[in-house]
């Protein structure tokens, strides 16, 4: 049995960045897996900027989700290549028995899931497409 929710984002803190993380539940336990850094749009208001500005700022995000996007790419192929007992060993990546984890559940909040994770060695918030809802529930219940 494994379920497999891609990407989902951890929110930036007053520390961390914005990450973007791959969650597997196998039958060993739960991948916790950060992919990359996240990004998020810039809201541009056309009244307090000029069109050559907006255009400036919107070309230099392009280039930096480019750039992130990049580095999750290239994690997603480590990941198919079946890399993940060696990159829970990463920074900011974990992996938890069934046993460790005291705490996941899932709620709406607006137009994301929200997955609040508590365990031995990780307590994480993160946020998911309502696509993965069928996945990240079935996750739950096996964590049950």
């Amino acid at each position: 049995m494994n379920l497999i929710v891609n990407r989902t984002m951890k929110k930036p803190g007053l520390i961390d960045r914005a990450r973007t993380y791959y969650l597997e539940l196998s039958d060993l336990g739960l991948y916790i897996i950060a992919l990359g850094k996240a990004g998020q749009k810039p809201h541009l208001r056309s009244n307090l900027v000029n069109n050559a500005a907006q255009a400036l700022v919107k070309g230099i995000v392009h280039s930096i989700e480019l750039k992130m996007e990049e580095e999750i790419v290239a994690n997603e192929a480590r990941i198919a290549a079946g890399n993940n007992k060696e990159m829970v060993l990463e920074k900011k990546s974990y992996f938890l028995t069934k046993n460790q984890i005291s705490n996941f559940n899932v709620s709406n909040d607006g137009e994301f899931l929200k997955i609040n994770i508590k365990g031995e060695k990780v307590a994480l918030t993160l946020f998911a497409d309502p696509a993965y809802k069928e996945e990240i529930q079935a996750i739950e219940s096996n964590l049950v």
